[in-house]
């Protein structure tokens, strides 16, 4: 029962995280001027950059020591002491670095108000103490205090942003929600809370691999809108950091949704169910495709449809970057199940370590060159590039434990071809007979999702789909 719970409360977070940002960049898109978005995507990036390499890494080293020691209070809280000293530590070492690299960031972004609230947050990060909440499993109060958080985000952002002139309050409104969050986690926690740093260097060394392979994992995901900050200009920024935020949340879905088997995997592995695991590995590749698919092809056919309505005209050309990043979500999604659920699972970090180390490099070099010549165009051939070239490595490393998994690419390739005629077909007729506007999107979504539901549920009957939804139902009359 309390897994079901926790699993309950751990959706409606992950719902959170998608629905808020889906809500607030419409209006914000239409408020501030490009540049001010770049501005505020460019040291937000920056800042949380900053945030994960004073981190080390630790947070999910941190969780398991802490479930360890559930039952146990007084361990518990030496243990918390121990971390959160580990934690201070790091963040005094990396504050050289986060301090030089102000001055860089104040000579693009002339604004010390954004400088001081990226101050508050590197600071205050400090004390967030989020790996505690997730050890002790307390997944109710996570939820309620972060959907409570950002509805009062929401609201102010709603109340407070009326001109472009507002973007500075816009970064302190998102500033100030995170910082609220790390106020009620430190409120809990900082009271018993007496430095200790007996156990240094040896955490140090634990968190070193899970370390290194988040710090370089993390360069694509925030050091992108730094970095063509300062190879071209925010305007450019704000065309690919909101173009790169919907298919980062579309590829999170597909993710999300076969998390749960790395666990799976990992058990499979140490018991040597080659059988099993082999199963497990086709029902994720199939799980990738029915899921992608659609995705990325919508990306594709309604990209343009899409920003015109959703980002307004200020920020149309926010469709070029989808359309080139309209693979995105294939891509990312196998990446993610070679790199996590086959490699990880086998406790091959150090080959991981490699591809993530490759991608990176590739993006940086990429992100530096081809936003030279195209900006933010230039920016998201980078990601696919880096991306695709991880795809191939992560694909080649894998090989040997896929050697028995039985899979066919034909019938999806066939199911791409039509859920492409479906997608073009049903754009062209709400054109045709609609004005454009919200609710016209919402129809084409809508029709173009059901019509493919129809064709892969009724025509091709295809056995894995339906299990899922069997699956589906059944849970919900258990409930």
């Amino acid at each position: 029962m309390a897994l079901k719970k926790n699993l309950f409360y751990n959706l409606l977070l992950s719902v959170s995280q998608i629905l808020f940002p889906l809500i607030s960049i419409p209006y914000i898109s239409r408020v501030l001027e490009a540049e001010g978005i770049g501005k505020v995507n460019s040291i937000d990036s920056f800042t949380y950059f900053l945030v994960v390499v004073a981190e080390l890494g630790f947070s999910t080293f941190a969780v398991r020591e802490i479930s360890k020691l559930q039952s146990d209070k007084k361990a518990l809280q030496e243990r918390t002491n121990q971390l959160i000293s580990l934690h201070i530590v790091s963040t005094l070492l990396v504050t050289v670095v986060y301090t030089l690299s102000l001055y860089f960031l104040w000579l693009k972004i002339q604004s010390s108000t954004m400088l001081w609230f990226s101050i508050l947050f590197y600071i205050g990060n400090v004390f967030n103490c989020e790996w505690y909440y997730w050890g002790t499993e307390k997944f109710k109060y996570i939820a309620i205090r972060s959907i409570v958080t950002r509805f009062v985000g929401l609201f102010f952002i709603f109340l407070l942003i009326k001109l472009p002139s507002d973007f500075e309050k816009y970064y302190g409104i998102i500033v100030c929600t995170m910082m609220a969050n790390i106020v009620l986690n430190a409120i809990q926690i900082v009271p018993n809370f007496k430095p200790t740093f007996s156990n240094l260097k040896l955490d140090f060394k634990k968190c070193l691999p899970a370390y290194l392979i988040g710090l370089i994992h993390s360069i694509t995901l925030m050091l992108d809108n730094v970095i063509l900050g300062f190879t071209s200009t925010f305007v450019a920024v704000a065309y690919y950091g909101n173009a790169v935020k919907i298919v980062r949340i579309s590829g999170a879905l597909i993710t999300d949704l076969f998390a749960v088997f790395f666990p799976r995997a990992t058990i499979l592995v140490h018991e040597e169910k080659q059988e099993e695991l082999n199963s497990l590995f086709e029902k994720t590749i199939q799980l990738i495709f029915l899921f992608s698919i659609p995705l990325s092809i919508g990306l594709i056919v309604f990209g343009h449809f899409f920003t015109a309505i959703y980002f307004g005209k200020t920020l149309q050309l926010v469709a070029d970057n989808l359309l080139i990043l309209s693979a995105y979500p294939i891509i990312k999604s196998f990446n993610y199940f070679f790199s996590r659920q086959v490699l990880l699972s086998h406790h091959q970090d150090q080959t991981a370590l490699k591809g993530y180390l490759l991608g990176s490099i590739l993006f940086v070099v990429g992100c530096i060159v081809f936003s030279y010549f195209w900006q933010d165009k230039g920016c998201s051939l980078a990601i696919i590039l880096s991306e695709t070239m991880m795809l191939v490595y992560f694909y080649l490393a894998s090989k040997k434990w896929l050697a028995q998994v039985s899979f066919s690419f034909l019938p999806y390739l066939s199911l791409a071809l039509v859920t492409a005629i479906i997608f073009v077909g049903v754009k062209m007729s709400v054109q045709y007979y609609l004005p454009t506007n919200l609710f016209s999107l919402l129809l084409a979504i809508f029709l173009a999702m059901f019509l493919y539901a129809i064709y892969l549920f009724v025509i091709l009957r295809n056995q894995f789909a339906i299990s899922l939804l069997s699956i589906l139902k059944n849970k919900l009359k258990s409930n």
